[in-house]
């Protein structure tokens, strides 16, 4: 008989209990991300595509940090380095299509490495002043001072004073330069800054300022070194409205900038913010120097004091006003007729408005009138100090300077106290151009006590020497009629605009000089000025005027005339440049000429 077979599949009755028919797999359900790292996730995600981003561009050829020097020629094992303005959008953030900026410019200074053997490298960084405005950089500061050290180096030695004096910055911005300088075998650092600490490039109150704290400001500058800043920055350049931004900023200068901005009394917050970032900045820069085993020297800043009145003032409380005014309008009728009177009123005036800069000024010209000299000098520094606006460095960023130096053990040169030591008393006219530039004078003033210094905290090994006359030095570094005239042209434009078109009698005393100056000139010289000027409506920027005139002075078979301007040129131009070379050559010609 047969078995039969229990098909495989059985049933469930017949499995028994423990069967439980199966069924198909459901899918495992994941808890959700948390808001924190879905944040977390994002924001990677993000960086990530903005890393990828960023190094491409960068391969493109967008953002990177510019240099200020750039190198421009080879000349066996040594390479020669040349400074660009290009590098300097990166402190004001306004280069539009055709590579304008807004502000800013430097000398066109040349540095050979590896330096060669006995040379001595000394750089003097700083602002406008250092750069020699409105003087060509043979006659700045920086030149007075390579001749006298060069006088009084050892034999076989060689002096280069490099001009690192870049308009319209505050300090900030001379940290990263400073940084760069360092790289160039420098012997030593002349630090001259901090005229611009409010509205300059990355100053307090600065159109071109990005906050009031170092931290901010380098964040700032960290964004704009970005090849994400940079590309956008480049589409931006093209269009219109860059085009109409490029045209305006052409017309206007930093003068018309900065009489927009708001005052700035000895009260406001500003003020304390200034004196830190100023003291941060000179810091850092101090101890890079001597972290890189370079000596450094800090000066002291200095200003026109006579003969600059206060830009702008602080307007007098409510509750004073009225009897100021009074005080303050009797003392000026009164300031020539009855000076005695006159300054009884004003010492009235000045206890009631004791920040009111006008008066303070004021009251210093009735004192120096009445002969007194010290005290009438701590009021033109009270004037000075209490400018609503401050482009004058004031008392107080001078002990911030010295305190630094003091506390970083490295020499203060006190260039103020030697403009106030050779003019017998406050400094005006004769040793500045206008609020705080330098004349030819002043130049030599503070070259002169530069070296000084040097010498005597040995910073450098120098022998002693008679004090130089600067007439003569300044001959000897190019000095002439046509440049001394350009300088006067220059600030006549200067004074004719706002701010300072207020101050009427300074527009005066340029015009004067000017008029003074075309009336003495000889007639080549005259034609010399008309075609300069005819050159500058055109917008060129060839020449310089010393070579017009040696141009005009060859007209009239004036050989050695022509061969003193040629001179003159060749003086102003930069090494290694064709105008060096031109006007070296005209000068031998002419000076030949001369003698045949």
């Amino acid at each position: 008989m047969s078995r039969k077979r229990k098909s495989p599949r059985a049933s469930q009755s017949e499995m028994g209990d423990n069967y439980r028919e199966l069924s198909p797999v459901e899918p495992v359900l994941r808890k959700p991300l948390s808001k924190g790292k879905m944040v977390v996730f994002t924001l990677i995600t993000v960086l990530l595509l903005l890393g990828f981003l960023e190094a491409f561009l960068r391969v493109a050829g967008f953002g990177g940090v510019p240099r200020l020097f750039v190198p421009v020629l080879e000349m066996g094992q040594q390479k020669i380095y040349r400074s660009s303005n290009d590098a300097l959008w990166l402190y004001f953030g306004n280069k539009f299509k055709g590579g304008a900026q807004l502000v800013g410019s430097t000398v066109p200074e040349r540095i050979a490495m590896p330096k060669p053997p006995g040379v001595v490298r000394v750089f003097l960084l700083g602002e406008s002043t250092v750069q020699g405005f409105p003087f060509p950089p043979n006659l700045a500061a920086a030149s007075f001072l390579q001749r006298f050290l060069q006088q009084r180096m050892p034999e076989g030695r060689n002096v280069e004073v490099i001009n690192v004096g870049i308009t319209a910055v505050a300090s900030f911005p001379l940290r990263y330069v400073a940084d760069e300088v360092l790289k160039f075998s420098p012997d030593l650092l002349v630090l001259y800054a901090g005229h611009n600490e409010y509205f300059g490039a990355f100053g307090v109150a600065s159109t071109q300022g990005v906050g009031t704290r170092p931290w901010q400001m380098a964040l700032a500058l960290a964004i704009r070194t970005t090849g994400l800043y940079n590309a956008i920055l480049s589409v931006v350049r093209k269009l219109p409205a860059a085009d109409q931004a490029n045209e305006m900023t052409g017309r206007s200068g930093l003068m018309a900038m900065m009489s927009a901005k708001e005052l700035i009394g000895p009260k406001d917050p500003l003020r304390k913010l200034a004196e830190e970032s100023l003291s941060a900045n000179i810091g850092y820069i101090t101890q890079a120097a001597k972290r890189a085993s370079v000596r450094i020297i800090i000066c002291s800043l200095t200003s026109n004091l006579r003969d600059l009145p206060p830009i702008r003032n602080i307007e007098p409380s409510d509750a004073n006003s009225d009897e100021w005014r009074a005080e303050y309008v009797q003392a000026e009728a009164l300031a020539t007729s009855a000076p005695v009177e006159a300054l009884e009123r004003l010492r009235k005036a000045a206890r009631l408005e004791p920040d009111h800069a006008a008066t303070r000024f004021l009251l210093a010209r009735v004192l120096e009138a009445a002969g007194k000299t010290t005290e009438s000098l701590t009021e033109f520094q009270a004037a000075r100090d209490a400018d609503a606006m401050p482009w004058r460095a004031t008392t107080q960023f001078n002990k911030v300077l010295r305190n630094i130096a003091n506390s970083e053990n490295v020499p203060f040169c006190d260039v103020d106290a030697a403009f106030l030591t050779d003019s017998g008393g406050p400094p005006g006219w004769g040793y500045f151009v206008d609020h705080l530039h330098p004349s030819l004078q002043g130049q030599a003033v503070m070259a002169w006590a530069i070296s000084e210094c040097i010498g005597q905290s040995k910073s450098l090994e120098l022998k002693d020497i008679p004090k130089p006359k600067w007439q003569d030095t300044g001959r000897k570094l190019g000095d002439n009629r046509l440049t001394e005239w350009n300088v006067a042209r220059r600030m006549t434009s200067l004074f004719g605009g706002p701010p300072l078109d207020s101050d009427k009698a300074s527009a005066r005393f340029w015009s004067d000089q000017t008029r003074q100056l075309m009336e003495g000139a000889a007639p080549f010289e005259k034609r010399a000025m008309e075609s300069y000027n005819a050159a500058l409506a055109q917008g060129s920027v060839g020449p310089t005027i010393p070579f017009f005139g040696g141009q005009e002075a060859l007209k009239d078979s004036l050989f050695r005339e022509a061969a003193g301007y040629f001179r003159c040129a060749e003086f102003e131009a930069m090494p290694f440049t064709p105008e060096r070379l031109i006007s070296g050559y005209y000068f031998r010609y002419s000076r030949f000429r001369g003698r045949s």
